[in-house]
């Protein structure tokens, strides 16, 4: 009897000492932060709290988890005490430590956030530590101090956001030949690109080159958006996509190219019961996205329902518009369809909603039929003139010039790409019938007196003293 009390005894001894062992971890261990999460919908926050749950359980990695869905949605303070933690338990976790220093940038902590940016270039690979030296120059520009944005861009100069605001710095400090070193190497690999190609025309208006910057202007116009100088926001929305509404919406966006009808119908039927039973109607995207697949799928009682629903708690627009056209034509009303893509053509207008009109099966006469044709053609050359496709733009305007050699956009564009190609007297032909047609034309009263004033300039050189 006395055995059995002993070893009694003995048991619950060693079961009260685990159980204070554990309590005393799990009172040492920090509580995650807590945050209003009423702004959100009901499965995102479920998933928040299902993180904060694997975080008090003590899970590996929870505390990085954590700190990433909290960014994801916005909640930047919590979320760099979350990613301090992590670092804390790995200090090998080197992208807890940057996200903890691009928490601290976005909540105003610039300083701090420098430091702890610089801790971590030391040890992280290199891609990570060009990340954080471009963060680190950004940040020293935030508080004004130019000197050491300097060197930390300079860190990075190949890597062509760094290098971009390295020239910016230049130019702004007087050396506009070292930028224009910089400058021109960049638009070596991508020679349409608007930052840079506005760039340079600063650095050209810095050193007085008039007839650089004239040329630069004129390239500007048909330039595209190519240097990406903030991809914080990509950042953060990385993180938001993987949990929540935001996991289902990215779902759905990466089968409209990868997936079938039936494949991004199911997946966007879960997103589509939050929506509604919340009143999200933010989140049109998902509506108008929804509609086109059921009318895509032949279900059009069921897509002009999503139309309705659209139109009730959102307003109308061009996508609206042409899905209600597609229904319209999949019900056999043609004359219906037809005058909605008309509509969109006056709101939109681009090549293909043209040939789209040009081949409508109502009973329009061939005079309009090829109106809608030569219009598609105009559109694209506009189209291929914006992406500075000249040799593009000027076969379809030439496959226009027939139907539409009157039309005051279609004169313009004529001008515009005959300049381009150094066709000087044509070019003023062009914009000079232009005005004829509207004298109010705007953009080719500009044009003509550049050319003119231009003319007049090379004649000017060309006298003999």
């Amino acid at each position: 009897m006395k055995k059995i009390r002993n070893l009694l005894i003995a048991v619950i001894s060693i079961e009260l000492a685990v159980s204070c062992y554990f309590a005393a971890v799990s009172m040492s261990r920090p509580n995650p932060p807590t945050v209003d999460m009423q702004r959100l919908d009901p499965i995102t926050s479920a998933d928040l709290e299902e993180f904060r749950v694997r975080v008090q359980e003590g899970r590996e990695g929870a505390w990085r988890e954590l700190a990433e869905a909290f960014l994801g949605n916005g909640y930047y303070v919590a979320a760099e005490q979350c990613f301090r933690q992590a670092a804390e338990l790995d200090p090998t976790d080197f992208q807890a430590r940057y996200g903890r220093g691009f928490c601290l940038e976005r909540i105003g902590q610039t300083s701090t956030a420098i430091q702890v940016l610089k801790a971590t270039v030391q040890d992280a690979n290199p891609e990570l530590a060009t990340t954080c030296w471009y963060q680190i120059g950004r940040c020293y520009l935030r508080v004004e101090n130019e000197v050491e944005a300097e060197k930390a861009f300079r860190k990075i100069s190949e890597f062509q956001p760094a290098g971009y605001n390295l020239a910016k710095l230049l130019i702004r400090s007087n050396r506009a030949e070292e930028a224009i070193r910089i400058v021109e190497q960049q638009l070596a690999d991508i020679p349409n690109s608007l930052k840079l190609i506005q760039l340079r025309m600063h650095a050209a208006e810095a050193l007085g080159d008039d007839d650089l910057v004239a040329i630069l202007r004129d390239m500007e116009d048909r330039s595209q958006y190519q240097v990406i100088l903030e991809y914080g926001q990509s950042f953060i929305s990385m993180f938001a996509a993987r949990q929540g509404l935001a996991a289902l919406l990215s779902k759905a966006l990466r089968l409209k190219t990868e997936g079938t009808l039936i494949e991004r119908q199911k997946a966007l039927e879960p997103a589509l019961r939050v929506i509604r039973s919340n009143n999200l109607w933010q989140f049109r995207s998902v509506l108008i996205a929804a509609a086109q697949v059921e009318v895509g799928l032949g279900n059009l009682k069921v897509g002009n329902e999503l139309l309705a629903e659209i139109e009730q708690h959102t307003q109308g627009g061009v996508d609206v518009l042409d899905l209600q056209a597609q229904v319209a034509e999949s019900e056999g009303d043609y004359e219906s369809a037809y005058k909605l893509r008309l509509r969109v053509a006056s709101m939109k207008p681009t090549s293909e909603i043209y040939l789209t009109l040009s081949e409508t099966k109502v009973g329009i006469n061939d005079s309009i039929r090829r109106q809608h044709q030569a219009m598609s053609n105009l559109r694209a050359a506009i189209e291929a003139w914006q992406y500075n496709q000249i040799t593009a733009a000027e076969q379809a305007l030439q496959r226009c010039e027939k139907t539409l050699g009157e039309n005051e956009l279609f004169l313009f564009y004529d001008g515009e790409i005959k300049r381009a190609l150094g066709h000087r007297d044509e070019a003023l032909k062009a914009y000079e019938k232009c005005l004829s047609v509207n004298p109010d034309h705007g953009r080719s009263l500009v044009r003509k007196q550049q050319l003119l004033k231009s003319s007049i300039s090379s004649t000017r050189e060309g006298e003999q003293p």
